[in-house]
């Protein structure tokens, strides 16, 4: 067998480097990676934040998508209510009430967590967009979130 370096190159290879030098140049390419603030999802962003780098392609933002509102500060009047809900939900409206409120707290603690995290461990700034609470994403939801990326 003869030594790789010395076959000629064929199209697919010179696409192959074309699309890598595409994808390497910042001028021309934006790397966007986009996670859930969540266990698995943080691991494999940094992961392929990691490969793409080795790479040359080189991330410019991290975005966290979906991220609770933090509605029940820890400390806060509305989490001491909460709280007494949990404990004592009362009739049934009551109760979903509170189910409703521990798990919206429990999904941002759970995104406050993986969020720290993955500020810690990758190199990308990371940008975070908020969970939106809609039956049906419209154009104004989307609008929203481009200029909740651009201050960011």
């Amino acid at each position: 067998m003869g030594d790789r370096r010395h076959r000629p190159e064929g199209p697919l290879t010179r696409d192959a480097r074309t699309i890598k030098s595409l994808l390497a140049d910042a001028k021309r390419t934006a790397t966007i990676l986009v996670t859930l603030a969540e266990e698995m999802p943080v691991n494999e962003a940094v992961e392929l934040e990691d490969k793409l780098t080795a790479l040359g392609i080189v991330p410019q933002h991290l975005v966290a998508n979906q991220i609770y509102p933090e509605r029940f500060p820890s400390g806060s009047p509305v989490e001491r209510v909460l709280d007494a809900l949990v404990a004592h939900p009362g009739p049934s409206p009551l109760i979903e009430l509170a189910e409703h409120g521990g798990l919206s707290r429990d999904r941002r603690l759970l995104n406050a967590r993986y969020l720290a995290e993955l500020r810690k461990r990758a190199r990308t700034p990371v940008h975070e967009l908020p969970m939106l609470f809609a039956a049906k994403l419209g154009a104004e939801h989307v609008r929203a979130l481009g200029k909740a990326l651009a201050a960011g």
